[in-house]
């Protein structure tokens, strides 16, 4: 029985869709990832209200951080390192993460693996991925957006032309999205793709090496799945937004891309092996010389006087490696009012009780909202 030639089967196939040109595509959405990342790095994550701009300072950073059962020694330990304001070998810059990390990889690779395709493997898959640890106000995301700044400057990661910066604790856990929703989404860029547009993307993405994603506070994630092992996802299917993290942070998805990832120790240790960082860096504090820097941008020229108030009270101090307690101590100290300060509670009751009484606060929030804030604050600085 003849059920047709091969000629009339053709001509009721639909024709193929016209091949998308990613150019455009990418193009756009590399010009909004420089917008927004140039917003980022101009956003104040100030813990009071400044009357004038405050440029960076340098933050000490170890080289990789071991985890350890007691946290409290590792505090003494940062305190006693900073209080001797030595720059030793354990001193990390920006610029040499990546390579501390790839020598970190190139060594495990030579224990963990067998054959020199598995050794590529883990060092391809080790060597991308950077960990940042320290205590909350120590300056994770100062940290960060000055990565973000140097690489606007072609100073850091020069080949990046897709920074992607995501702030975890606003990432919607509950919601299936796929992998170039969630890198939009949560990266705050405005898109409106045609389904083979994004396919094209994502795949554009997928094999392109000049993709750099950075993750801010782990810890703040409104999920604890972190500590479990995760399904393969699919480069165009839908997830959840934590199996998308961990596909990230093992790079099954985006694997040529550059990853940095901050957290408080604890969180970071709790992720599971799978998708742990195999190199993280702990983020100390400053040292003198930055917290001349960062005073002088305070006080001006009133600074040398209000150090000496500070050498005067070693309790406030020795809090002041912390970035957040010593923009709080001298901002304290600088006013009249705050000059009899001694102790860590006052200045968080003098701090609190002028963000309250600010103009721009008054009539504005709630008392309830500002009660939450002020609670927020309070752990950073004790």
């Amino acid at each position: 029985m003849e059920i047709g030639s091969v000629q009339e089967l053709h001509t009721h196939q639909h024709p193929e869709p016209a091949p998308v040109n990613v150019q455009p595509l990418a193009e756009n959405l590399q010009s909004q990832l420089v917008d927004r990342s140039n917003q980022v790095i101009g956003e104040s994550n100030m813990p009071i209200q400044l009357d004038r701009n405050i440029e960076a300072v340098r933050l000490e950073m170890s080289d990789v951080r071991q985890p350890i059962d007691d946290e409290w020694k590792e505090e003494m330990k940062r305190r006693d390192y900073l209080s001797s304001n030595r720059v030793n070998n354990r001193s990390v810059t920006i610029g040499q993460m990546f390579d501390k990390a790839l020598e970190k990889a190139q060594l495990d690779s030579e224990v963990k693996c067998s054959t020199e395709a598995a050794r590529a493997e883990y060092i391809r898959r080790h060597a991308n991925t950077v960990g940042v640890v320290g205590p909350p106000g120590v300056g994770k995301t100062t940290l960060l957006k000055m990565m973000v700044n140097q690489i606007l400057k072609h100073e850091f990661l020069p080949d990046t032309e897709f920074p992607f910066f995501i702030k975890v604790k606003d990432i919607d856990f509950n919601t299936k999205m796929t992998l170039l929703e969630f890198l939009t989404t949560n990266s705050r860029v405005k898109v409106n793709y045609t389904e083979e547009e994004s396919k094209a993307l994502i795949t554009f993405l997928h094999n392109n090496p000049n993709v750099a994603i950075f993750f801010d506070g782990l810890d703040e994630a409104s999920t604890k799945e972190f500590a479990m092992t995760s399904h393969v996802c699919k480069l165009d299917g839908k997830s959840k937004p934590v199996d998308i993290m961990k596909n990230l942070f093992n790079f099954t998805l985006l694997p040529k891309a550059k990853m940095v990832v901050t957290s408080r120790p604890g969180p970071m240790y709790k992720l599971h092996p799978d998708y742990r960082p195999s190199s993280i860096f702990e983020v100390l504090g400053l040292l003198e010389k930055a917290k001349n820097n960062l005073g002088t941008q305070l006080c001006g020229e009133k600074y040398p006087a209000i150090k000496k108030i500070l050498d005067q009270q070693p309790n406030l101090a020795h809090l002041c490696y912390l970035p957040i307690n010593f923009i709080l101590i001298v901002s304290c100290l600088l006013s009249n009012e705050g000059s009899d300060i001694k102790t860590m509670t006052q200045v968080l009751i003098f701090s609190m009780s002028r963000f309250v009484e600010s103009s721009h606060l008054k009539g504005e929030v709630p008392l309830d909202k500002v009660g939450v804030e002020m609670v927020k604050l309070a752990p950073q600085c004790i």
